[in-house]
């Protein structure tokens, strides 16, 4: 990389799917060798924003569930408040353990 200091690294990507890829699979390859964890567990936020502001519930973006499926990561969502239409955050809280090795959340307006 261009200008980094001695030991750093890093990769290009060229769009979005390959970027989430790669991310996935660098968390998942960091817990296993810093943390030993070897059944990966990954939460997925995805909220849309509409033109009112209102909050909708989606999935994040495919690459999250391919990333999932390659790199044999479990992943999760997180619920959304079917009347509120807020993030559930005392349910987050609860599907986060010692397998979790990120946390993407995921915004979109469109």
């Amino acid at each position: 990389m261009y200008n980094a200091p001695t030991g750093a690294g890093g990769t290009t990507t060229s769009g979005g799917t390959e970027s989430i890829l790669m991310a996935c699979k660098d968390w998942r390859d960091k817990a296993f060798h810093e943390r030993g964890i070897d059944t990966p567990e990954m939460l997925s936020i995805s909220i849309v924003l509409s033109l009112n502001s209102r909050v909708a519930p989606v999935t994040a973006h495919a690459a999250f569930d391919k990333a999932a499926e390659y790199f044999k990561i479990k992943l999760r969502h997180a619920p959304i408040d079917p009347v509120s239409l807020k993030v559930d955050i005392h349910a987050v809280s609860r599907l986060i353990n010692r397998n979790t090795i990120m946390v993407s959340i995921y915004f979109s307006v469109p």
